[in-house]
C-alpha cells in the first residue's frame, strides 16, 4: 500500500540538466505520486521516420529537440506518455497510467505501425554498434546487406571453407554469449 504520509521526492535541476531531463522528471511525477502506478515501456530500434509515436490525435504538451535526440511528453485522461528518440531510428516509449490495461492500450496505440519491417531473410543483418555518448553508453543499430553462405562459399579455399561451413550450421541458441574472432594471413578468404 502506498504510504501517503511519506515525504514527496525532490528533484533538483541544475545547469547540467537539459529540457529533455525536465521532461523525464515530469513524466515520472504521476508514477511517483501514485496517481498512475502502472508503467510500461518499449524500445524500438527501427522506427519509421514518419512515426509520431503518439496515439492518434494526441499533441505533445512538452517537446525538447536537442542535437542528438528528441523528447516528447503527452498526457490524457489517466495516462502520461514519454517518447525519447535518438539518432535516425531509435526510440524508447514509456507510459504510466492509473490502470495497467490503459498503459498497455496507450503504448499499443503509440507504437502501432511504428517499426520498419525487418530486412528480407538472408539479405540483411542488424548489427549493434556501441559508443560512449555524453550521457553514457549509446547503441546504434544498423542494417547491413549479407549474402547466403551458399552464394559466397566458392570464395574460400578448402580448409577455411570446410571450417566456415561447420560454423554456418550453428543455430543462434548454440552461439549465445560467445564471441567469434576470425583471423589469418591476408588473402585467406580469397578465391583461388
Amino acid at each position: 500500500m502506498l504510504n501517503t504520509t511519506a515525504p514527496v521526492p525532490v528533484l533538483n535541476i541544475d545547469d547540467d540538466d537539459s529540457p529533455g531531463d525536465v521532461i523525464d522528471a515530469l513524466a515520472l511525477q504521476p508514477f511517483l505520486s501514485g496517481d498512475q502506478p502502472f508503467a510500461r515501456s518499449v524500445v524500438i530500434h527501427r522506427v519509421r521516420r514518419e512515426a509520431t509515436l503518439l496515439p492518434a490525435g494526441v499533441v505533445p504538451i512538452r517537446s525538447a529537440i536537442e542535437p542528438t535526440h528528441r523528447t516528447l511528453l503527452a498526457e490524457g485522461n489517466g495516462w502520461t506518455l514519454r517518447v525519447h528518440r535518438w539518432g535516425r531510428d531509435g526510440a524508447r516509449i514509456s507510459v504510466t497510467a492509473d490502470r495497467d490495461e490503459l498503459a498497455r492500450e496507450i503504448l499499443e496505440q503509440a507504437t502501432a505501425g511504428a517499426s520498419e519491417p525487418p530486412p528480407p531473410e538472408d539479405t540483411g543483418a542488424t548489427i549493434g554498434f556501441w559508443h560512449l555518448g555524453g550521457r553514457g553508453p549509446v547503441r546504434r543499430a544498423r542494417s547491413i546487406d549479407v549474402s547466403p553462405w551458399a552464394d559466397i562459399r566458392h570464395h574460400y579455399s578448402g580448409r577455411p571453407a570446410a571450417a566456415l561451413s561447420r560454423l554456418m550450421t550453428l543455430e543462434p541458441a548454440q552461439a549465445s554469449g560467445r564471441l567469434l574472432l576470425l583471423h589469418g594471413p591476408p588473402g585467406t578468404g580469397q578465391y583461388l
